[in-house]
């Protein structure tokens, strides 16, 4: 009877345990992806900016926002110019076709940023 008493404790012990180690590591890897999460996403978010579909895909959006602009009032065309600016900035504007930088380039200088 008493060896059958130390085997449940045993099993116990095992069990409490195991359920320790689970919520140990459980809350190591969380404390883990806190500290390393935010810098995986920004290396993705680079080299996604960096990527031929980014370049792209911003190169259209900004050549339908130009049409917008030529169409546009002069309420509309300050709308625009703010939005465009504020989407190339920080990107390379060599990326741009030759259209598209003189036109950035305009913005700029009626912005008065060059």
């Amino acid at each position: 009877m008493k060896d059958l008493g130390i085997g449940i404790g045993a099993f116990f012990a095992a069990i409490g345990g195991i359920i320790l180690l689970v919520v140990m590591f459980t809350h190591t890897d969380v404390a883990l992806s806190r500290k390393y999460d935010p810098q995986r996403e920004e290396i993705r978010r680079q080299t996604f900016e960096e990527s031929r579909a980014f370049r792209e895909g911003l190169a259209q959006e900004l050549q339908a926002m130009q049409l917008d602009y030529l169409k546009g009032n002069e309420d509309q065309k300050a709308a625009i110019a703010s939005m465009v600016l504020h989407r190339v900035a920080g990107v390379d504007p060599s990326v741009f076709p030759p259209s598209l930088q003189r036109f950035i380039d305009q913005l700029k200088t009626q912005k008065g940023m060059q």
